[in-house]
């Protein structure tokens, strides 16, 4: 409830997801004032310690001044690493990070011939959200209605937000005649994000940001490469 001039400010830091406001793509923005990573990184640590996840921040222009979270949301963040990219020997990995010391967090070394940047960015964002499936299994503090995938793959966001529907149209052949690349992990990601609104009315929208904003799943990633 927001004060009048004489009264002091009091807020819950809270704001409702409004999907008809956001619009339907797939795509998720971040307001202007939270897109540094001071200030970002601020809007998450001011949330509360008892959930294995971070809110969605947001900055809906309160007069209290903080950012606020978006109830009933959720945030994952993922990242793919891949080293020796296009060579013979390559190696990737993906990791999957909901805040430090999440129970959910995840990291893992990607098995197959020939691993490429691109499919361990694509593997990472399908993990994320099956690893999502698996907390929604067990007790939840809140009914979820939004869930973000944060990644610093514009390859993936742009790929399953905008390229998809031209892809889908032209029986998933590229504008140079050619098959899509990695369609069948792009194909894989879609059925999951139909597979939340269908069956559990989740709203999957996907958030691009540089890398400072994704350091929790890009150390994952890389971390297990170390080992």
């Amino acid at each position: 409830m927001f004060s009048t001039y004489n009264e002091p400010i009091q807020c819950d830091g809270l704001s409702d997801y409004m999907e008809a406001s956001a619009g339907l793509q797939r795509r998720f923005t971040l307001d202007p004032t939270l897109r540094s990573a001071a200030s970002f990184m601020e809007a998450l640590e001011g949330q509360p310690r008892v959930k294995p996840y971070f809110n969605v921040p947001c900055d809906p222009g309160c007069p209290c001044g903080r950012p606020h979270r978006i109830t009933k949301s959720l945030m994952v963040s993922a990242d793919g690493a891949c080293r020796g990219n296009g060579m013979a020997g390559a190696r990737a990995s993906i990791g999957v990070f909901f805040r430090h010391g999440s129970p959910y967090n995840e990291a893992q070394v990607l098995s197959g011939v020939n691993p490429t940047n691109q499919r361990a960015e694509l593997f990472a964002g399908i993990m994320a959200l099956q690893a999502v499936g698996n907390l929604l299994c067990g007790p939840l503090p809140e009914e979820l209605e939004l869930l973000v995938l944060k990644t610093d793959s514009e390859y993936l966001v742009k790929g399953i937000t905008e390229w998809i529907y031209t892809w889908r149209e032209n029986g998933w052949t590229a504008a140079n005649g050619l098959s899509v690349a990695n369609a069948d992990l792009f194909k894989r990601l879609d059925v999951i994000v139909v597979g939340y609104k269908n069956q559990h009315g989740i709203t999957v929208k996907f958030l691009h940001v540089p890398r400072e904003l994704n350091a929790g799943a890009d150390g994952l990633a890389n971390r297990i490469l170390d080992d």
